[in-house]
């Protein structure tokens, strides 16, 4: 093993001793403010087309969620954003962890009759902060800011019937022509899921509604020209009991 001779080279083994050392105590503050400036969680839906999915929350794969201030009232700013993983899960590096931050995400689904469903989730981060916190950001059909028509289609005694088409129309003329129950002249078209359910996103107005339900190429169940009104905001829930 090679000597250090004198005061100078003692000198020089003291600063190259305390500089590793600085370095990897640096080293290890960086790596614990990073773990504790993190801000987990997992993003998930409630499916509100299909099945009984809608009853569970689902974790959302592949999907924006984004970050920023509490107190930021526009949801189109914010100062990070992230991608969930296959599991649903996001990380954001927080730069101040003494302030609220906001975990937001806006998606869409297209649904089995090709309209597309918009949802919406928010929570907020908790003061003091904890770097072991999981956040939960659950999203559910945005009816905030859009309109829609959801419609349940069941039979004379109540009971669910799935699988029942639904066309809806913008004037009864229009719906009392299409006696055949063929979607001509619709400008909206569905099917029920197994919950008998029917979503229509976007739709307002006074509007008719046909719905039919076949066994073998025959008309078991059905319902002609029924008017819904749908305001300007919020989704209208109505049922079509079809005979």
């Amino acid at each position: 093993m090679a000597k250090i001779k004198g005061s100078a080279g003692i000198l020089s083994y003291t600063t190259l001793l305390f500089l590793i050392l600085l370095e990897a105590c640096s080293k290890e503050h960086l790596a614990d403010n990073t773990t504790q400036n993190t801000v987990q969680g997992t993003l998930y839906y409630r499916n509100y087309y299909t099945g009984s999915a809608e009853l569970i929350p689902l974790p959302f794969t592949k999907a924006f969620i984004r970050l920023d201030n509490a107190s930021n009232q526009d949801t189109s700013i914010y100062f990070a954003s992230t991608v969930t993983d296959n599991q649903g899960k996001f990380a954001f590096y927080i730069p101040d962890k003494t302030k609220a931050y906001q975990l937001f995400s806006a998606f869409s689904i297209r649904s089995s009759d090709a309209f597309i469903t918009p949802y919406y989730g928010q929570v907020s981060t908790n003061l003091p902060y904890k770097s072991d916190a999981n956040y939960e950001v659950i999203a559910m059909v945005d009816s905030t800011a859009h309109n829609g028509l959801n419609l349940y289609t069941l039979d004379k005694e109540q009971n669910i019937l799935p699988g029942v088409q639904v066309f809806i129309y913008n004037s009864p003329a229009a719906a009392i022509t299409d006696a055949a129950f063929t979607g001509i002249g619709a400008s909206y078209k569905g099917i029920s899921d197994s919950l008998g359910k029917c979503l229509f996103m976007n739709v307002t107005g006074i509007l008719y509604c046909n719905a039919v339900l076949r066994f073998n190429a025959s008309v078991s169940f059905s319902i002609t020209a029924k008017k819904i009104t749908v305001q300007h905001t919020g989704i209208r829930s109505d049922s079509l009991r079809l005979q």
